[in-house]
């Protein structure tokens, strides 16, 4: 291409724009440059341009359909889920309850197992006492019976 471009400078004429583009730039942007330029141009009929009009804005409202589809599809996917998400809250929150209910439930029992421990030490104590109690008066008892019985056979 810089053959072509010289040969045009060399004659005198002036360089067209796109030599002197060519002229910068690398190898594929120059064929892709020229290969731009012989395509032929495209000229529509007006009915060939209003039926390519007609299937772009069936296949726009078919694009807006389908989105529409999948962002309805999404919208019921995202309530489904916040629905899902507000019942294992319910639940979770149900469940913690609960779970309060029987802590506050088991230290009401703790502290009444603890008090009737309290007292069935505290009876236990008492029916020591009363047992040594019982076992004094008895061996009182068995040694009047003894002295009376030794005072009747002498």
């Amino acid at each position: 291409f810089s053959n072509i471009s010289c040969a045009w400078t060399r004659t005198g004429a002036v360089a067209p724009p796109f030599f002197a583009f060519m002229a910068q730039t690398d190898e594929a942007q120059r064929l892709r440059w020229l290969r731009q330029s012989w395509r032929p141009k495209l000229r529509l009929s007006p009915e060939s341009a209003e039926l390519i009009a007609a299937k772009a804005a069936e296949v726009h409202k078919q694009a807006l359909l389908q989105e529409s589809t999948q962002l309805h599809e999404m919208q019921v996917t995202l309530e489904t889920g916040y629905q899902e998400l507000n019942q294992q809250r319910r639940s979770m929150d149900s469940l913690r309850q609960g779970v309060e209910r029987q802590q506050k439930s088991l230290e009401v029992i703790q502290a009444e197992n603890a008090r009737l421990k309290g007292e069935v030490l505290e009876l236990r104590q008492k029916c020591q006492v009363q047992v040594a109690q019982n076992a004094t008066l008895s061996q009182g008892i068995a040694q009047r019976r003894q002295a009376r019985a030794d005072g009747n056979t002498q």
